[in-house]
């Protein structure tokens, strides 16, 4: 799979705010793109935030990327999540990996 982490600086008290904005998102992405998308908050920094996107190829991500982000632009779910942060999201530096392996514990303890 084809993942990508984005790194947040969300203010403290818009965690709940932040997670709906990124439910709108999240469903806008994975119809054009398929996968998965994890969002993990920082235990001892509660404003730092790492999305985890994995999405069914890189190609796909090319073919599409334009659509959905002119599609997140003409919902207005940017400009909702830049209120929410920090620093702002087209300062967000996106890190690209490929999943070469994924490996699970069984349900039997």
């Amino acid at each position: 799979m084809y993942t990508r982490f984005y790194k947040y600086s969300v203010k403290p008290d818009m965690k709940e705010e932040f997670l709906d904005v990124h439910q709108l998102i999240s469903d806008v992405i994975l119809d054009a793109m398929g996968g998965r998308i994890q969002y993990l908050r920082n235990m001892n920094e509660t404003s730092e935030w790492i999305v985890m996107q994995q999405l069914e190829s890189k190609d796909l991500y090319d073919r599409r990327k334009d659509q959905v982000e002119a599609e997140l632009e003409t919902s207005e779910l940017k400009s909702r999540l830049n209120a929410l942060l920090l620093v702002p999201e087209t300062q967000v530096e996106a890190t690209e990996y490929y999943m070469f392996m994924e490996v699970q514990a069984s349900d039997e303890y």
